[in-house]
């Protein structure tokens, strides 16, 4: 199945890269909870990505329905044909958890590339603990909740990419596993729960102590076992990315899943990842 327009071993070398910004941060949490951010309207911006809406909604408006592999709520939302890309392929992750009463985490999370009339679908579990790291080490000081996790692939690297390019900018990693942290902004600022138990996602995969925040991993929900528990956990939890356009032979910014206006974090966790 031929995704890009180069060689399968220009793919293993990481020759691709994505565009940098999976959805933008800024702004401050409303008093109605998530902060007040938008999609990336189209054009050669300079979130890396080649254009088109990412908010991960419209998604460029096609009137195709996605493939049945796409949960059913997003096969007339996502732009599965890549029609906002500029010819390039399109990704998405969507991903389906749960955290349990003492802490643990665990979710499966599948990433999608579409373009050119082909698609691909790679699945990764990921697994871990909650953590009492202060989340605004990763520049979410609104978040409640931070689950420290690792991501495994699963999928066999179906889509044949250097997952390590959009998970830790390593190109010598093609499957991981990856460390990081998981956080969600789940609650305003009066600590009531946002409405719809809506969430916003903030994915940190790290190496080496140098980590890669992206303020808006995903957009979603998490639900709480019991309506009137406080903030955390037992939760379920579902959400998806915006959409973002995978570029070939460009490079912004440090590390795929950050803004390039925004630096990797430097940080060392008392737990060892």
């Amino acid at each position: 199945m031929r995704i890009f327009s180069c060689s399968p071993a220009a793919l293993l070398l990481g020759v691709f890269t994505v565009g940098a910004g999976l959805w933008g941060c800024g702004g401050e949490k409303s008093d109605e909870g998530t902060e007040e951010t938008g999609g990336a309207e189209g054009g050669d911006g300079a979130d890396g990505t080649d254009g088109g809406a990412t908010d991960g909604t419209d998604g460029g408006g096609t009137d195709a329905p996605c493939p049945d592999t796409v949960p059913e709520e997003y096969r007339y939302l996502w732009d599965c044909e890549a029609n906002s890309c500029d010819g390039n392929p399109i990704l998405y992750n969507y991903g389906v958890g749960s955290s349990t009463a003492d802490g643990g985490f665990s979710a499966e999370e599948k990433w999608y590339i579409f373009g050119g009339g082909t698609e691909c679908m790679d699945v990764f579990t990921i697994e871990g603990d909650w953590s009492e790291i202060d989340p605004v080490n990763f520049r979410c000081s609104e978040c409640e909740e931070i689950f420290q996790v690792t991501w495994e692939l699963t999928s066999g690297n179906t889509c044949g990419l250097v997952w390590g390019s959009l998970f830790v900018d390593d190109r010598d990693d093609a499957e991981g596993p990856f460390s990081g942290f998981l956080l969600f902004d789940t609650h305003n600022a009066f600590e009531d729960r946002n409405e719809d138990n809506a969430a916003l996602v903030i994915g940190a995969p790290g190496k080496g102590g140098t980590y890669y925040p992206n303020p808006n991993y995903g957009r979603g929900e998490a639900v709480p076992e019991a309506a009137d528990q406080p903030i955390g956990p037992p939760e379920s939890y579902e959400w998806t990315g915006p959409g973002t356009c995978l570029s070939l032979g460009k490079m912004r910014g440090a590390g795929p899943v950050g803004r390039p206006e925004e630096s990797p974090v430097d940080f060392e966790p008392e737990v060892s990842l």
